[in-house]
């Protein structure tokens, strides 16, 4: 960890100020004066006076000064032992930029199923299906328990945010990231990007079915999980928030789901009664595969093959 001048100064003789250092960027404007008192008679040497700040804050407000313009007030904040790139103006960014968390006891619960995999000779993937940021999975990096996490974000600008956050808390690479929906088939599909959502929620977006109005919809690509991941015999972690795309993504991953021993933690916001039909359909989906419910959390239900 290095330090880097912020300015320096000449000095100027006599008592009292000895000298000032100005400097400003655009976060931050100050000026730091530098005084000495000596006792009558007594003699002191400055030859000059170097400000200095550690190197990886400057980086850190750089990155934080440099962010595109997109109409949305990203900046950093230290929240939790992680360091954050939010959106004020996004929902899930606000709550934990001023209340500090976000979901929380969904995550206690996942890190609590996750601590005991401790033991198990298996290898662990930490599946984040609809990441928005990556809350979740940088969360499920540092309990060292996963010998995988991948996440997947198909919003761009979501993606990208989830890319800086890694920057800032995932050094060695770790957490892999797609930038594209998972589904049922590979292919393409309707979804409304973040940045138009009328309730600035941007962690709150989704793919739109092919029966709805596609106004200011974007054309994204789809893949099932079962066709880009060849995974057998693990334990698997995965948290689907896919904004009513859920059963979509289950059936892209039902060879996965009969070959691992896997705990899903599935969002289940219901708000009609086709949401009602739609999770019905996915209990009827995991029982059949061997799944059963084995505890809920506000809008989010648990289910397991072997806990």
């Amino acid at each position: 960890m290095g330090l880097f001048t912020l300015g320096t100064s000449a000095l100027c003789p006599g008592t009292g100020k000895i000298a000032e250092i100005e400097f400003s960027n655009p976060t931050t404007n100050i000026k730091v004066e530098f005084r000495v008192s000596t006792a009558a008679g007594s003699r002191i040497r400055i030859d000059s006076i170097t400000l200095q700040r550690q190197a990886d804050y400057a980086h850190t407000t750089a990155i934080a000064t440099s962010i595109p313009n997109t109409g949305r007030n990203f900046k950093i904040y230290q929240r939790d032992g992680l360091n954050l790139l939010l959106d004020e103006e996004s929902l899930v960014d606000h709550e934990i930029i001023y209340n500090g968390a976000w979901e929380q006891k969904q995550l206690s619960y996942m890190k609590e199923i996750a601590s005991g995999f401790h033991g198990n000779t298996s290898k662990k993937v930490f599946l984040d299906i609809g990441s928005y940021f990556g809350l979740y999975s940088l969360h499920m990096s540092r309990i060292n328990v996963f010998d995988q996490i991948i996440a997947f974000e198909v919003d761009e600008i979501n993606h990208r945010q989830l890319q800086a956050n890694l920057l800032l808390n995932d050094p060695e690479f770790f957490i892999k990231t797609h930038n594209f929906a998972l589904s049922d088939k590979d292919g393409e599909t309707f979804f409304f990007p973040s940045k138009l959502h009328p309730g600035k929620n941007r962690g709150g977006v989704g793919i739109v079915p092919e029966n709805q109005d596609h106004t200011n919809c974007v054309k994204v690509s789809t893949r099932a999980l079962d066709s880009l991941l060849d995974l057998s015999g693990h334990i698997i972690l995965a948290k689907i928030d896919v904004e009513g795309a859920e059963f979509a993504v289950l059936r892209g991953m039902h060879n996965i789901l009969c070959n691992n021993n896997c705990v899903l933690q599935i969002e289940a916001l219901i708000f009609n009664d086709d949401d009602v039909e739609k999770h019905a359909q996915i209990d009827a989906f995991l029982v059949s595969l061997g799944y059963r419910r084995i505890h809920s959390v506000g809008v989010d239900n648990y289910y397991s093959n072997f806990h």
